[in-house]
């Protein structure tokens, strides 16, 4: 009985140590190893951010005004401009859909239609 606590023990301490990774090379045969461990701290390391620049240039090194930074600079991309000028938008685009074919895209759905369409699917074919 405590022999096989131990194995799972060690085994949820590998899996845990798996995920941490992301290392690749832990699938062929590497365990639990003083080097496993520095890269698995070294990725965490990497993956931290140390500081952000504002709009001004001026670093922030809080967690506070780094995440007051990223929320600003996403808010900024993300923010409607509100044109009031919608065809200056699509000036330069070339039109796709030619008036017959708006016609045919916009009309209403006929029942014989819907009818067809759900019968032309194959039995055995995945839904989607």
């Amino acid at each position: 009985m405590l022999r096989r606590d131990l194995c799972k023990a060690y085994r949820d301490e590998e899996s845990f140590w798996r995920q941490r990774s992301r290392v690749r090379w832990l699938k062929l045969g590497d365990r639990n190893t003083k080097y496993f461990h520095l890269c698995a701290k070294g990725r965490k390391n990497r993956n931290n951010i140390l500081l952000h620049k504002d709009s001004q240039g001026r670093e922030h090194f809080s967690e506070g005004s780094k995440g007051n930074i990223a929320v600003e600079y996403f808010r900024d991309i993300f923010t409607s401009s509100n044109p009031w000028d919608l065809e200056s938008l699509f000036e330069g685009f070339q039109s796709r859909v030619s008036p017959a074919m708006n016609t045919m895209l916009t009309a209403p759905v006929l029942s014989e239609e819907v009818k067809n369409a759900a019968f032309s699917i194959k039995e055995d074919s995945a839904r989607g």
